[in-house]
């Protein structure tokens, strides 16, 4: 029987995908896992942190980046206890920084257009995450089970769908461009390799709740003086990627 290396990846967003004039950078943020064990070993930990933490916050269900007060030291200190667990040889922070100033009106008029371009983002994080994993020697080109879970509310059927197959398509299958005649290699070539989206809210899965507790710092860091998102980007197994190029 074929023998499948497990993939997760948990993402969350932040910011708004919108002109610059109200937002200026969308991001989307979050961490690749290789493993089954591994990602029940570092969710062990990250749940013993959380609990912890959540003792000193009784007012709230779950814990999210949104109820610190990082305007208060130990609150960000708090904040950041949750962000530090998450790390392993084979645990990848995963960085992506949008900026809406330069992406093209009529893609941030029209909501279909808007779907589109955040799903192109996703798919090149993930790719870029697995090339640097596969030189890393962290996976090989091996029967693959991805698992995607992002936090998304409102997400259509089809949205899901058509990141999918874009995933499966740039991971597999590889990508040709007609209007230059050129085509691009598959990373990986087990075809019985599998790719699933799962749209969910971060209040109720809790690995998910990991990305959002990164989102949330990289959005402040990015727009309050006195911090900088090199804080995250400089960690060791960390992608950082900036759209458009």
């Amino acid at each position: 029987m074929d023998r499948f290396t497990d993939v997760y990846f948990f993402i969350d967003d932040s910011g708004v995908f919108d002109f610059a004039k109200n937002e200026e950078y969308f991001l989307y943020c979050g961490y690749m896992i290789i493993g089954n064990q591994n990602k029940d070993n570092l969710l062990r930990k990250y749940n013993a942190v959380r609990d912890e933490i959540a003792k000193e916050y009784l007012n709230e269900k779950e814990i999210k980046g949104r109820i610190f007060d990082k305007n208060i030291g130990h609150q960000l200190r708090d904040q950041l206890r949750l962000y530090k667990v998450m790390k392993s040889d084979y645990c990848y922070s995963l960085i992506l920084k949008v900026k809406n100033k330069a992406i093209y009106p009529y893609i941030l008029k029209d909501k279909k257009s808007k779907t589109r371009y955040k799903n192109y983002a996703l798919k090149m994080m993930i790719k870029e995450a697995l090339q640097q994993a596969l030189k890393d020697g962290a996976v090989e080109d091996t029967l693959l089970n991805i698992k995607i879970l992002v936090d998304e509310e409102g997400q259509s059927t089809n949205g899901i769908y058509d990141l999918e197959e874009s995933v499966r398509s740039e991971l597999f299958h590889g990508v040709r461009n007609f209007d230059y005649g050129t085509f691009y290699e598959p990373l990986f070539h087990n075809q019985k390799s599998s790719v699933k989206v799962t749209y969910c809210r971060s209040e109720v899965v809790r690995p998910v709740q990991t990305a959002d507790i990164l989102a949330n710092l990289c959005y402040f860091f990015l727009h309050n003086d006195g911090y900088n998102i090199n804080y995250f980007t400089r960690r060791d197994r960390c992608i950082y990627k900036v759209l458009p190029f």
